[in-house]
């Protein structure tokens, strides 16, 4: 028997006066992008995809990835769900895009020029509640899935932006 874990936070990237853009850990209902869970496995053991942004996970190769470390790019077809939000207090400014559309929905200069994912033993940080106001407006982890429906029809919940096995 076997297990693995998740710890961390998503990554918040600043955009200024359009707001920010977070790289969410997953809970997303798009097939096409990866849940946190299974992106470091899809980017360093490619051979191990799997359709609709799975990761084959053995044994074997659970115990292979947990020996690696380092940085490796993301592919077009394994990146994360991402929430650009306008206002970084205001959870009904969040909205989901794909980054062929950052362009036409955060503004005509916004590209994704590359994305990667790391193996680190470093310390995990958690600080995304002081760097994105809003998350502290969002249901607390001790109430399970609870979740923030949005005027647009999706939802926001904690496990975008902490991993559970990090509180």
């Amino acid at each position: 028997m076997y297990d693995s874990s998740l710890e961390g936070q998503a990554v918040l990237i600043d955009l200024g006066a359009h707001g920010v853009l977070v790289a969410a850990l997953g809970n997303n209902s798009d097939p096409n992008v990866v849940s946190a869970q299974f992106l470091a496995g899809r980017a360093f053991q490619p051979s191990a995809r799997q359709t609709a942004g799975w990761y084959g996970a053995t044994l074997d190769r659970v115990r292979e990835l947990a020996r690696m470390k380092g940085k490796v790019d993301l592919t077009p077809d394994n990146m994360p769900p991402f929430i650009w939000i306008s206002n970084k207090a205001d959870p009904a400014t969040a909205h989901f895009v794909k980054p062929q559309d950052f362009a036409s929905v955060i503004g005509d200069s916004t590209r994704l020029l590359s994305a990667q994912v790391e193996i680190t033993r470093d310390p995990v940080v958690i600080d995304i509640n002081r760097k994105l106001p809003l998350y502290n407006s969002l249901p607390p982890p001790a109430k399970g899935s609870a979740s923030f429906h949005l005027p647009n029809g999706q939802v926001l919940n904690w496990g975008m932006f902490i991993a559970p096995g990090s509180v």
